[in-house]
């Protein structure tokens, strides 16, 4: 089978990469092919697909227009939109296996994905789906404040790093995405690695079809020692 794995970073910048990666070594290891699709950037490892891949966004970048053209991708990325239909018409994959596209690439990709018919599926990290901030946490300790989609909580708390604007425009992100477009409706399937996860969405309301299939390891990198002499034990 050819799959073709989105995340937007292209290189190990945290958990959610490492992941990723192993996903596609546990999948090419089991005889399927793996086509990319992410964004440019300097320390990205190297990819046959990379010319297709979406340009740089960078919601950090300083100045009112580089920040005002980022927020605009955060909603739409027209860019990652048009470079994935050009992967896809190229490639032509059996399936794609999203892993995290928000902000950068934006859900916008999974509209040329749908008009080819093509399976998709996504695997949870966060609560992005049904909490603007991705934390169900305000700040003050957990928060469900925005569950069935009363994303307007998210501003009045000031979720996002403090910031009415910023906070204002991650509830209108999430208001257009889910109320407006409807637009994860063109996934076809849901991945949350824990039960915690699974739970959590159900209870903020999110009624898409969610299965629980935990991280994995590859268990011929670790070696089991049997003659440990400290009296402790390490729970991660």
């Amino acid at each position: 089978m050819k799959i073709l794995f989105v995340n937007k970073y292209f290189y190990l910048r945290g958990g959610c990469e490492y992941v990723f990666f192993d996903t596609v070594k546990l999948m090419e290891d089991h005889g399927h092919q793996s086509v990319f699709f992410s964004m440019r950037h300097e320390r990205n490892f190297p990819s046959r697909y990379e010319k297709y891949f979406a340009a740089y966004n960078d919601h950090r970048a300083p100045g009112f227009y580089r920040k005002a053209m980022a927020g605009a991708k955060l909603v739409y990325n027209a860019d990652a939109a048009v470079k994935i239909g050009r992967l896809l018409d190229a490639a032509r994959p059996d399936i794609v296996h999203i892993n995290n596209m928000y902000h950068q690439l934006s859900p916008s990709i999974l509209h040329p994905i749908k008009r080819r018919r093509i399976p998709v599926v996504m695997t949870l990290h966060d609560f992005k789906m049904v909490c603007p901030s991705y934390s169900l946490d305000d700040g003050k300790g957990m928060c469900m404040a925005c569950a069935n989609m009363r994303f307007g909580n998210c501003v009045k708390r000031k979720c996002m790093k403090g910031s009415y604007a910023m906070s204002a425009l991650v509830a209108f992100e999430m208001f257009l995405h889910h109320k407006c477009m409807h637009i994860y409706d063109n996934v076809d399937s849901f991945i949350a690695p824990s039960l915690f996860l699974m739970e959590k969405m159900r209870l903020m309301g999110f009624k898409k079809n969610v299965v629980h299939l935990p991280n994995f390891i590859f268990l011929d990198q670790w070696k089991p020692q049997f003659d440990w002499s400290e009296d402790e034990i390490v729970c991660f």
